[in-house]
């Protein structure tokens, strides 16, 4: 199947694993809070419009998607499109509400846009090309993983949230910011050899 019909009052679409599917409608249904895309290599695209109460969306090994909507939903609170190596960037606006944000092996996305305030879990391991986070990091940050962002040079400041810190493989990474007011209990820092 490459394309699905017209769909109506579902509340969670799981596709997962479809790997022939080549487009959503551009209409998904107005109440769905769940979309599952993981898989979906020959998914080229989203809807310019994802729907306003989406909650969850999943677009994990969507290998062919270079883009996304300009706008993702304002309700959205998890977010995965690990593996989504084609993906050049992130809106420039993410959502107010979201809590995780899983981009590992978004090899090549170079820089994040702003994150919002209530985000808690950050990944990037593999994210090759990234260079830079942003100058803030949310306050309510758990869990930063960075390991083999080989073009990372150097780390903003980190909130006292932090629980999980790992960047190991970070092989340009000069030197680490403070981490005596984090709350972080478990750092992994091997193959960091630029680190002095």
């Amino acid at each position: 199947m490459q394309q699905l019909p017209e769909l109506q009052n579902c509340t969670v679409l799981s596709l997962s694993g479809c790997e022939q599917l080549q487009q959503l409608p551009e209409q998904l249904p107005a109440g769905l809070i769940g979309l599952d895309c993981s898989g979906c290599r020959a998914l080229q695209r989203l809807p310019a419009q994802l729907p306003p109460k989406l909650v969850n969306l999943w677009l994990s090994n969507c290998t062919a998607i270079e883009q996304l909507p300009e706008q993702l939903p304002a309700s959205l609170t998890h977010f995965d499109c690990r593996d989504c190596r084609e993906l050049q960037q992130l809106p420039p606006h993410l959502p107010p509400k979201l809590v995780n944000l899983w981009l590992s092996k978004c090899t090549s996305i170079e820089q994040l846009p702003e994150l919002p305030p209530t985000l808690q879990v950050l990944d990037c391991r593999g994210c090759s090309a990234l260079q830079q986070l942003p100058a803030q990091l949310p306050p309510k940050l758990k869990y930063l993983w960075l390991s083999n962002c080989t073009a990372l040079e150097q780390l903003p400041a980190l909130p006292s949230s932090l629980f999980n810190f790992q960047c190991a493989g970070c092989s340009s990474l000069r030197q680490l910011p403070d981490l005596s007011q984090c709350q972080v209990n478990h750092v992994y820092l091997r193959g960091c050899d630029g680190l002095k």
